[in-house]
């Protein structure tokens, strides 16, 4: 590894670290420089501005959560437990401490199409794959693989926002996504399943 990519990532560790401490809104540059040991110039050479630097360790956040899908994936051997995989994958973003950065980002900046176009990268090809492969096993009926990932997607960032305005356990919330989810799996299955 460079020197360079070693100091990025470095700045990048200390910046995530009070991120999760402070939130987005409440962190610094200042605070990022003296976290990182890094000066002023070495932060601003490597990122352009504190929303540059917050999506640089999101987009890491999300090649790591795709790393652990491809592991976790190959243990379901149908399209249905994939997707309820892929469910508590996705429940386990809401453990990651970073989360609430994120929430505090999004409400914050105004470069949040990014945060958008980050997330469609990471992952909209994943639950597309999924969709194909119950199509094509006869498991869910015929339809447009992206229909189906829209909805589906949907149906998860409203559960989301329901949780976050409505302070709801993460056990309730694991319980409410598998449910919806399983409704979801009956709605869509292949009427010769």
């Amino acid at each position: 590894m460079s020197k360079a990519n070693s100091t990025r990532l470095r700045i990048a560790l200390e910046a995530e670290k009070l991120f999760v401490k402070k939130g987005y809104s409440l962190t610094s540059m200042e605070d990022i420089m003296l976290a990182s040991n890094a000066s002023k110039g070495s932060i601003y050479y490597h990122f352009k501005n504190k929303e540059d630097l917050f999506l640089f360790i999101v987009e890491q956040q999300g090649d790591v959560w795709k790393e652990s899908w491809n592991v976790k994936e190959k243990q379901f051997s149908t399209a249905t437990d994939k997707l309820i995989g892929i469910t508590k994958q996705y429940l386990e973003g809401f453990k990651n401490p970073l989360f609430s950065s994120s929430q505090d980002f999004s409400i914050f900046s105004v470069e949040f199409e990014k945060i958008l176009s980050i997330i469609r990268k990471q992952y909209y090809g994943i639950y597309q794959q999924i969709f194909q492969e119950g199509i094509n096993s006869f498991e869910f009926s015929p339809e447009d693989p992206e229909t189906y990932m829209y909805i589906f997607l949907g149906m998860h960032i409203g559960l989301e926002h329901t949780a976050y305005y409505n302070n709801v356990t993460y056990e309730e919330l694991e319980k409410l996504y598998l449910t919806a989810t399983n409704i979801f799996i009956k709605g869509i299955k292949h009427s010769n399943k």
